[in-house]
This record gives C-alpha cells, structure tokens and sequence, in this order.
C-alpha cells in the first residue's frame, strides 16, 4: 500500500510540474510578439524618405527592419545602392512577405511615412529604437 500512495503522488507531481513547463512555454513564447514593442501613433507623421529600403531582418510576418537606400552613381556604366545611417521597421497590410536583402522599391508618388516607435535590444544587448514606417501616398 506504501508503494502505490508513493507512486500515485509521484504521478500526480510529475503531472503537474508538466503542466507548469507548458504553461512557461507558451508564456515565454507569446512575450516573443514584435507588436508588443511597437507604439503606433493616431496619426502618420511626415514622410521620411522616398529611397528605396534594403530588408535587413524579418520580424514577425508583416514587419522587416530595413535600412534606406541611396543610389550613386559611381560610374556612367552602372549605378549602385548605398546604405543610408537609416533604419526602420517597414509594415505592411497586404500580406505581402519579406525576405533577407530584399530590395523594396519605392512606388512613384508614394514615400514611407512614420506610423510609430519599435524598441528592442540589438545582439550587442543595446537598447535601440526606431521609426516604424509605412509606404503610403
């Protein structure tokens, strides 16, 4: 009888301490949501570039920080991009999807206009935070 009460409560406290793991999983995974780090403003602020955006990183399914392109022309042959010192974290509501070192050409008459802020920590564990944007008219 001894050993069957043991077993019954070890059964019981594995069933918990099971329970508890999932419930921290999922906890850990739901904190893991870009939109939490996002501040949206009522109202679209100026447009912060006509440039077209190089993708840097996805975010999430909708989002990609990128950074602003410059186009030179360093020899009558050929022009090329440069990396602007801007970084933004380009939206969308098309379900359009990005993807590594994708060029986002900016649409004539359109521009990205600031829509809100995005915190997060960089690998090196600094704090940044940047212009959400939006291609808009």
């Amino acid at each position: 009888m001894k050993n069957f009460l043991i077993f019954i409560i070890g059964m019981f406290s594995g069933a918990v301490l099971t329970i508890a793991f999932v419930f921290f999983v999922g906890a850990v995974a739901a904190s893991d949501s870009p939109e939490e780090d996002m501040t949206f403003f009522e109202q679209p602020k100026e447009c912060l570039s006509y440039n077209d955006f190089e993708v840097m990183q996805t975010i999430g399914d909708n989002y990609a920080l990128a950074y602003e392109q410059e186009m030179t022309n360093y020899t009558t042959i050929e022009n090329e991009y440069v990396n602007t010192e801007l970084l933004v974290l380009i939206t969308n509501d098309n379900g359009e999807t990005y993807y590594d070192n994708q060029l986002i050409k900016m649409p004539k008459g359109k521009c990205a206009k600031q829509v809100g802020l995005y915190k997060y920590n960089s690998k090196g564990g600094y704090g940044k935070t940047v212009p959400i944007v939006k291609i808009m008219d």
